[in-house]
């Protein structure tokens, strides 16, 4: 059984931070020096959640009827199907669940985990989610694809040349990579037609990495192409023989590896070749992308939904930046679009100690560039050579932000700049990222602005592991007197250091959450929830609001919600997160929190410098919960000492010494025991 143990009231400050661990208990404190104070109050643990890792399909046809099979941990009594846009609004169904037949003397019935489902009249095709909700709670969200064309998801054996499934233009395949081994698709291409084939996988929170081949009637290869990140495997073939020719589509993932969570969608179309005389020559877009290829004027439609440190960060919309100018930038703010390397140099006119921001978005688009940025003084007579110039600053890859579980790559560079005279100045971007790739996949934004203090969050479940690096998909529930975590996440802009008061609202009746805190110039808090003894069954969508002062003014920021997709493993060793529409909270009545930790005695206990401090820990365990418990701290602050604690099982209480040496810092501190 996993379990975790969180402190659910802080009296004072208003910061409440969480530790979890994995089979057995956890406890955690607050310390607070000012003059050093310290806060407790009761901890919980918490019975496992639903585990959603896989659906039956990823890509479904509007207008027909469709099951849907849930694969995962924990979902052997999940009875509903909860869709929702990408928003987080719910989506029109009539859903039913397959229950299984009544087993001899037995009363009731279980669900099958399969869903019959008919989406209403209005969908609009597109991405959208799917969670479910049973015994143990919320399970986590997975992507499913709605389009407007057929979709085929064919049965195995078409995994040899001498088995090609034939499939025919403008057919949507929804498929499954073979662990050792390729599926292979056959198309008939006739004389002065093109062939063109478009593969997806990452969109649908697969972990396929996929490679397409393209092959003659014979099996002799033509040519290959590979999906980077969030860009898709794609091919165009024109046909030059004079005869009907059949081609032969190859499809495997580059690290052989295969089964429900590498799949993908695939477009295959054949189409005439444009006349030689045709000005401007162009063939019918793909439809998949339409959907799905990353761009940046598809804002948030595709890319700034896959990655957390995208969304968190988002930029305006895109038609709102233009090309860059000829002539020197002197009004700001500016916002400006280019394509890498060709338009990424701007010159731009500054007065001595103007600060000025400036704030580029590519990688976090799902762009496939590495972009730094450089600035130059120029020569204070337009006519003179500016060959040869020296940097005076530059900026490549900001520090990672976050947890190993929801880890943000800052890629794309943000510089806060002073002018350290009046005069030219010229913003060079560079690209880092080499190899082939396609010519639209290149674009940056760029807003270049007079600086602006300003702050984004990401929120997440908190997964229940002694060691996060372990964290992988997970749902949401939380049983009376229990409780959930919430990890937060800031992302600070142009120089903004102040602390960030946190809240969550729209919680469900019968849970209450204290207020947290982000402390000046940290990125990491967490929110701890909990239920009430009366709580009563429900699920609500909730929302992870900071608040700042910011110029004389209170700032509030709402979280961009994130999730876990995958686990870490042996062949990938990380764990990928992606943005979701809406952090869900599922309330379960049924069961009772099996052990109850009070530290303290709920009084603000000060502890100052060249201090040792006696910490009362009393254990109310429920029947069946009597073991050993072994406490260990984590996260301690600096001069801070606390040696490892055994709760022997037949014993409730524990008073582990605490040791504050004369010079450490006063501040607020937050630390937590592992069991």
């Amino acid at each position: 059984m996993e379990n975790c143990i969180v402190l659910p009231d802080i009296c004072k400050p208003a910061i409440s931070k969480l530790a979890i661990c994995k089979f057995g208990w956890q406890l955690m404190f607050l310390l607070c020096f000012a003059d050093w104070n310290m806060s407790s109050s009761l901890v919980y643990a918490q019975l496992p959640t639903a585990e959603l890792h896989t659906l039956s399909r990823s890509v479904v046809q509007l207008g027909s009827k469709f099951d849907l099979s849930l694969q995962g941990s924990r979902l052997e009594e999940a009875d509903q199907l909860l869709i929702s846009d990408l928003m987080g609004n719910p989506i029109d169904a009539q859903v039913s669940a397959r229950m299984a037949p009544s087993a001899p003397l037995q009363d009731w019935r279980t669900t099958t985990g399969t869903f019959d489902v008919l989406l209403g009249p209005d969908t609009q095709a597109g991405m959208v989610e799917v969670r479910c909700r049973g015994r143990f709670g919320l399970g986590n969200p997975r992507r499913l694809l709605l389009t407007d064309v057929p979709v085929i998801q064919p049965a195995t054996g078409h995994n040899h040349l001498n088995t090609a499934l034939a499939v025919a233009s403008e057919q949507l395949i929804h498929d499954r990579t073979l662990a050792q081994g390729s599926n292979f698709y056959r198309l008939t291409v006739q004389p002065g037609q093109v062939l063109r084939c478009v593969v997806y996988s990452q969109q649908l929170w697969s972990a396929a990495n996929l490679r397409l081949r393209l092959r003659n009637g014979k099996g002799q290869l033509l040519v290959t192409s590979q999906s980077m990140g969030a860009w898709p495997a794609e091919i165009q073939w024109p046909h030059a023989g004079s005869e009907v020719q059949d081609y032969i589509l190859e499809i495997n993932d580059l690290l052989a590896r295969g089964g429900a969570a590498l799949d993908y969608v695939m477009e295959s179309r054949i189409d005439s070749l444009p006349a030689p005389d045709t000005n401007h020559p162009s063939l019918p877009k793909m439809y998949l992308d339409t959907l799905l290829r990353p761009s940046l004027d598809a804002i948030p439609n595709t890319a700034a939904w896959l990655s957390p440190s995208g969304a968190a960060c988002l930029p305006a919309n895109a038609s709102d930046y233009t090309a860059i100018p000829a002539q020197p930038i002197t009004q700001f703010p500016v916002r400006l679009r280019g394509s890498l390397p060709e338009s990424s140099r701007i010159d731009i006119e500054a007065q001595a100690g103007q600060v000025l921001t400036f704030d580029v978005a590519s990688a976090k688009l799902e762009q496939l560039t590495d972009p730094a940025l450089v600035i130059y003084k120029l020569p204070s007579d337009p006519a003179s050579d500016a060959t040869g110039l020296a940097p005076i600053v530059d900026q490549d890859d900001r520090p990672f932000l976050g947890t190993p579980a929801v880890r943000l790559r800052q890629i794309d560079p943000q510089l806060t700049w002073s002018a350290p005279e009046t005069g030219r100045y010229r913003l060079q971007l560079l690209d880092n990222q080499s190899g082939v790739r396609p010519n639209d996949a290149r674009g940056f934004l760029l807003e270049i602005r007079p600086a602006n203090p300003s702050f984004s969050l990401i929120a997440h479940w908190a997964f229940p592991t002694n060691n996060v690096a372990l964290s992988k998909p997970i749902g949401c529930q939380i049983q009376r007197l229990g409780t959930q975590q919430i990890h937060v996440t800031a992302v600070r802009h142009d120089g903004f250091s102040e602390p960030i008061e946190l809240h969550v609202e729209g919680l469900p009746p019968g849970t209450l959450c204290a207020n947290s805190r982000i402390p000046a110039g940290a990125s990491e808090a967490v929110l701890n929830i909990q239920a009430a003894a009366d709580a009563t069954d429900g699920h609500s969508a909730i929302q992870v609001v900071g608040t700042a002062r910011i110029a004389d003014q209170d700032h509030h920021v709402s979280a961009v919600p994130a999730t876990i997709t995958a686990a870490a493993s042996p062949v990938y060793n990380t764990i990928t997160t992606a943005r979701t529409g809406k952090l869900e909270l599922a309330v379960q009545s049924l069961d009772l929190a099996p052990v109850q930790v009070q530290a303290g005695n709920a009084a603000v206990i000060e502890v100052k410098p060249n201090t040792k401090i006696q910490l009362p820990i009393q254990l109310l365990r429920q029947p069946g919960s009597a073991a050993e418990c072994t406490l260990r701290p984590q996260s301690l602050p600096a001069k801070v000492t606390l040696g490892e604690v055994k709760v022997p099982g037949d014993q409730t209480q524990v008073s582990p010494e605490l040791s504050v040496a004369g010079d450490a810092a006063p501040g607020e501190y937050t630390f937590w025991l592992q069991c």
